[in-house]
């Protein structure tokens, strides 16, 4: 079977991480990497690579190294003890993007066969945590306006968004 790709996933031990790898691992033919700070328990079946999305030097020399990366699905946040709060605070909103902005800054470069990026954001994109939302949620509902974040320029530059 030739091969699919090379998915990276980011945020690897969570629960759309693990999700998202055993999907791409069932459908053969992709090679699947693993990314988060440490090894999900139990395995994932994925190559697993250790690194701390929030260090862009640890990104670039974890993660510059790689070269045959087509797909990035990031399912990675960090996230503050009250839920609620923390999705309105600036620095976790400013440290959420810059995560994204490091892997995105390590991968981009060495990568040129990369051609989707998946961004995985939940619930909290729509306003979920700020008020009733309709249900069943929907893309044409109206949503709260609330402080998100921007998309790195990368993402911007090469067209992704």
């Amino acid at each position: 079977m030739a091969a699919k790709g090379c998915v990276l996933v980011a945020g690897a031990g969570g629960l759309v991480g693990r999700a998202v790898i055993a999907h791409y691992l069932a459908q053969g033919g992709w090679e699947v990497l693993a990314l988060s700070r440490r090894a999900p328990a139990p395995e994932t079946g994925a190559t697993h690579i250790a690194v701390d999305l929030a260090d862009p030097a640890s990104c670039a020399a974890r993660l510059g190294v790689l070269g045959n990366v087509t797909h990035i699905v990031y399912a990675a946040l960090f996230e503050k003890p009250d839920l609620t709060q923390g999705w309105l605070e600036e620095d976790q909103i400013a440290i959420n993007l810059a995560m994204l902005t490091h892997l995105i800054d390590a991968i981009e470069p060495n990568n040129p066969g990369l051609r989707h990026i998946t961004l995985l954001q939940g619930a909290k994109a729509y306003g979920v945590h700020l008020g009733q939302i309709s249900v069943p949620g929907r893309e044409r509902a109206p949503r709260h306006i609330h402080p998100n974040w921007t998309p790195p320029k990368t993402l911007v530059f090469l067209g992704w968004m």
